[in-house]
């Protein structure tokens, strides 16, 4: 017996105790002192499992699939949707609601720990709904004209009939096209190049749509998706809809669909007043604020309610148009990118507060250099990956920046995805 568990060779295949899980949602066990990483298990699982083809007998890990559950984990439940395991969008919805938020909540910890080498404070969770919670989604066009996601495991499509994490207002939207499936909704699908939830988007297929006219256009745009965005009783279609409308905190805001909005709106109202009060707390004299990535602006509101006077960074051409319209007479939106920002010359004023929300990435080399010798006293950070997030926390820290609290927003119940917060003081 090697550490991890149980483990009895069967020709190819093995069984392994699964642990906990990790970045990525994926199950982690050990087999012969090296990890395995499984896909769709559960902590505390017994599994057989058989390693992904080409995996080398002499790698230092293995990337395995689950071939037979011997003995459920403790926070294994029944998934709420029959597509559980085919359909590519949601890959937890086998753990129990408590199961889930502490694997999240360990692996934003995790990461912390590893990547940024910071004993982080105590985790503060926040969580909503686990089914109908999803105001956006980014959908494809099946073969017979129903919205479609795509199959856990390579480009085809699998159509739906409802989604159970859909907000009710896409929840109708796709079951309507279920009910129809007669091609009329062509002009709905493939219609923007939005970069919806990774979760969701099937990139177009190399060579679809190349020299066969107007069929293989139509081939190809259907294979890339469409984003729909749905709230407050009605849907808001990316490349057909110019302008889509939601409500944060008590706040309206208005945003192009084919662009970027987040996609939990109950989740978002509980964020957006969390980290703009606790970085308004957090400085004594509310003077200048400055918001980079601001998107549409909504951040920045919340800002605006708080500081003398606000900035907010965005360069998407799409967004950044919203945001001005938000921040009220004391606001300043500046269509530009956050590292074209911080190299200019309004970058180099006094700054009191400063909120981050860049992109999976991270903040940019040039940004973390800024914010090191920025004169804020207070960074509000939020971020979509544990990874980057720790690892800019790591980096700061190292330049006068205190972890002073931290937070997992479970924006995507039954899915390996999580947002998360940071609040950084100077030291």
């Amino acid at each position: 017996m090697a550490a991890g568990g149980t483990m009895t060779d069967a020709g190819d295949g093995f069984d392994i105790r699964i642990e906990r899980l990790v970045a990525g949602g994926e199950g982690l066990g050990f087999h012969e002192s090296r990890a395995v990483f499984v896909p769709l298990a559960a902590p505390g699982d017994l599994v057989r499992v058989r390693p992904n083809p080409g995996a080398k007998r002499g790698a230092s890990f293995i990337k395995a699939e689950l071939v037979e559950l011997l003995e459920p984990g403790p926070g294994r439940t029944a998934p709420a949707c029959p597509l559980f395991g085919t359909c590519g969008g949601c890959d937890l919805m086998h753990l129990s609601r408590e199961a889930e938020l502490e694997a999240k909540r360990g692996i934003l910890a995790e990461s912390f720990a590893r990547i940024g080498k910071l004993a982080p404070p105590e985790v503060e969770v926040f969580y909503g709904q686990a089914l109908g919670y999803r105001n956006r989604m980014r959908l494809r066009r099946s073969a017979d004209g129903r919205a479609a996601l795509t199959r856990r495991r390579g480009n085809e499509a699998v159509p739906l009939e409802t989604c159970p994490v859909a907000s009710p207002e896409l929840r109708a939207w796709i079951e309507e096209r279920a009910r129809h499936r007669d091609m009329r909704a062509d002009r709905e699908f493939g219609s923007d190049e939005s970069g919806g939830a990774p979760e969701t988007v099937l990139v177009a297929i190399p060579g679809a749509g190349r020299g066969r006219g107007r069929a293989g256009a139509a081939a190809s745009a259907a294979s890339m998706g469409t984003t729909v965005f749905g709230a407050e009783g009605r849907t808001w279609v990316g490349g057909v809809d110019a302008e889509a409308e939601a409500s944060v905190a008590g706040k309206t805001f208005r945003f192009d669909p084919a662009g970027f909005f987040q996609s939990n709106l109950e989740l978002f109202s509980l964020l957006a007043p969390l980290a703009t009060g606790a970085l308004a707390d957090a400085v004594p004299a509310r003077g200048r604020a400055v918001e980079l990535y601001g998107g549409v602006g909504v951040f920045g509101a919340f800002l605006a309610d708080s500081f003398d006077s606000v900035v907010s960074v965005e360069g998407d051409p799409r967004a950044a148009p919203f945001a001005s319209s938000k921040l009220g007479p004391r606001g300043v939106a500046c269509r530009a990118s956050a590292e074209d920002w911080v190299r200019g010359a309004e970058a180099r004023e006094s700054v009191d507060a400063i909120l981050v929300d860049p992109p999976r990435s991270g903040l940019s080399p040039a940004v973390r250099a800024w914010l090191a010798a920025s004169t804020a006293r207070a960074l509000s950070y939020v971020s979509c990956d544990p990874a980057t997030l720790a690892r800019d926390s790591g980096e700061l820290s190292r330049a006068g920046w205190r972890l002073a609290r931290l937070a997992l927003f479970d924006f995507y119940p039954g899915t390996r995805h999580l947002e998360s917060w940071a609040l950084l003081v100077r030291s």
